[in-house]
């Protein structure tokens, strides 16, 4: 198991002709913890937050997971998930990405993925989905 703590502060004086607060702060903290309770599976979630001096806090969500059914990590599915929540002018994003890779050699793979893309903002929405399939081969 891994556990990940981050936390920061910013603070920003701006001088001359501008618009908005002359002070701006900026807080971040961001957690995630990794689990991998057998050898071919990894297990993964985060969050981080987002607050700015005069707006709404933002947050971010991911969940991943990684899975090689066989010790060498030959054949390998992967499956992730992100998520960001903004206040309301900035709406969400959501992210859903499912493949495979199944490397040949050290050097040479196939990888085959699909992707949902949602984004929403007030009365706009956009949903994109993406199909990928890659080849490398080397001799």
């Amino acid at each position: 198991m891994s556990l990940t703590f981050s936390y920061d502060e910013t603070a920003t004086d701006r001088g001359g002709t501008f618009v908005g607060e002359p002070r701006t702060s900026l807080r971040r903290f961001y957690m995630a913890v990794s689990l991998d309770p057998i050898r071919t599976l990894r297990l993964a979630v985060g969050e981080e937050v987002f607050a700015s001096s005069g707006s709404q806090a933002r947050t971010t969500f991911s969940a991943s997971a990684n899975w090689a059914p066989f010790p060498d990590g030959t054949l390998q599915f992967v499956f992730g998930y992100n998520e960001a929540m903004r206040a309301q002018v900035f709406g969400s994003e959501r992210s859903t990405m499912a493949g495979i890779r199944w490397n040949l050699s050290q050097r040479s793979y196939v990888n085959v993925s699909y992707q949902s893309l949602k984004n929403e903002v007030l009365s706009t929405s956009s949903d994109s989905r993406i199909f990928s399939a890659s080849v490398r081969v080397f001799f």
